[in-house]
């Protein structure tokens, strides 16, 4: 199991748990790239929890758009899921501070959203990168 610790402040945090493929590899992309994940999240002293199936692609084009991010060769970063189990869009701030603004769907059918909005320090970029690029490697388009 991986995670990947994407906002962890004093009042927000966001944390995708990895737990592996969902099944074993049959020679068909789509089939062969789903990864089981559990995505917790607690925002304005709400905490959600909803598994959620993410395809690689997904986290490989997230780790792309982030690393150009934090080079500051585009202004936003997007995490997009085929599914819509969760959005996610990274900017600049003011104070050179990265806004984070997302949707997720919190039930397991995915009809309950909730849209939030935190920040987190700049600093952390390199963090974050470094994780993603853990889990691309651990768990690799077949």
């Amino acid at each position: 199991m991986m995670h990947l610790l994407i906002i962890d402040n004093k009042s927000d945090a966001l944390e995708i748990s990895l737990f592996g493929y969902e099944r074993e590899s049959v020679g068909n992309y789509y089939d062969d790239n789903w990864l089981r994940c559990q995505v917790d999240f607690t925002f304005s002293h709400r905490h959600y929890s909803y598994n959620a199936s993410f395809i690689t692609r997904e986290f490989i084009d997230f780790l792309s758009e982030l690393k150009r991010f934090s080079k500051k060769q585009i202004t936003t970063a997007h995490f997009n899921t085929i599914e819509q189990a969760l959005t996610l869009v990274f900017s600049w701030g003011e104070d050179d501070s990265i806004v984070i603004k997302g949707n997720a769907s919190v039930s397991d059918d995915y009809n309950e959203e909730c849209q939030f909005e935190s920040k987190i320090k700049s600093s952390r970029l390199p963090f974050l990168i470094e994780q993603l690029e853990s889990l691309v490697s651990a768990f690799p388009e077949r």
